[in-house]
């Protein structure tokens, strides 16, 4: 597996995995489950370092990427990169503080961590966003502007 397609798995990961810890922390919300509420935020913390693990693949990434891809476009992933993992660390910081007490999470808790996640993940949405315009013309500006022109 070369560089590029390491990072290419690992950075669908935070993005998903924060939509799931959303939707488990929700559920337990919804359900009245201490339970669920705790893997939610084990979810969270799980977020923050599969996030941080795709920034760490972010490097070698960029060296291959280089080769082929406008250098700029690059740098704008890698700025959004570094914005998204200290969202998802921060909250994810929040979540194993939450997952470790000994009571279990309160509905409160469970319902601002996943506020707290829903912004990680937009963080981290836009960090994949800006990673797609690296190989995908279609989806930068001035391409979606001539599509809207065509319309």
């Amino acid at each position: 597996m070369t560089a590029i397609e390491l990072h290419l798995v690992l950075n669908h990961l935070p993005v998903v995995g924060a939509l799931v810890a959303v939707a488990t922390l929700l559920a337990g919300l919804r359900a009245d489950a201490a339970a669920l509420r705790r893997w939610g935020a084990w979810l969270v913390a799980a977020v923050g370092v599969l996030a941080l693990a795709a920034y760490l693949t972010g490097q070698a990434a960029e060296e291959a990427a280089t080769r082929f891809a406008d250098k700029r476009w690059i740098e704008a992933h890698e700025r959004a990169a570094l914005i998204g993992l200290i969202a998802a660390a921060a909250v994810g910081l929040v979540g194993l503080a939450v997952a470790l007490r000994r009571t279990p999470p309160s509905r409160r808790a469970a319902a601002l961590l996943a506020v707290l996640d829903l912004g990680a993940f937009g963080a981290l949405g836009w960090t994949a966003a800006q990673g797609g315009r690296i190989r995908h013309e279609e989806l930068r500006p001035a391409a979606a502007a001539a599509v809207g022109q065509r319309r």
